[in-house]
């Protein structure tokens, strides 16, 4: 994300001198970075416990948090190609105060994304023998996480990495 280490090492130099300010620094820093992760870990051992509740069968649990998983690593790989140029070019066009062509930026990355993101999706889930409703769900599901990556490298831009983290949520 377009300039979150010297906001992270800002908040290490702040807190030097509050008792527990480096822990509460490496804490701060340590969701930012693992949020995604953590949430979704947490995510799907909840959604574990819910199936369990309304007595969905093994292969209903298994598809579920199989299709959750392929959705959200996938979602993660595709959208990692267009990361670091994405953060590059967003770090040139604020060094250069050429701030107009973000918008242009966010609005071309996320067509590009979903476009891309719809045919992957699609070509992976119309081999299997899902109903039509599902495997459209998991189409929706694609799209809209790879788009929230995208969309966490523009709100970066904002610095408000409290939102960020309540966004992970």
């Amino acid at each position: 994300m377009a300039g979150i280490g010297f906001e992270l090492k800002k908040l290490f130099i702040e807190s030097k001198n509050e008792p527990f300010g480096n822990i509460k620094a490496i804490l701060f820093s340590s969701a930012i970075s693992i949020g995604p992760w953590l949430i979704t870990a947490t995510s799907l051992n909840l959604l574990i416990l819910i199936s369990k509740s309304v007595r969905l069968g093994i292969s209903e649990q298994t598809l579920f948090m199989s299709t959750v998983f392929y959705t959200f690593t996938f979602s993660q790989i595709l959208t990692g190609i267009f990361q670091y140029i994405i953060t590059r070019y967003i770090s040139d066009c604020i060094f250069y105060k050429k701030l107009e062509k973000i918008r242009g930026t966010f609005i071309g990355s996320i067509k590009l994304v979903s476009i891309m993101a719809f045919f992957i999706s699609y070509i992976f889930i119309n081999r299997g023998s899902l109903t039509t409703p599902y495997k459209i769900v998991f189409i929706v599901l694609f799209i809209f996480m790879c788009l929230s990556w995208i969309t966490m490298i523009f709100v970066s831009l904002l610095k408000k990495y409290k939102f960020i983290l309540f966004s992970f949520l």
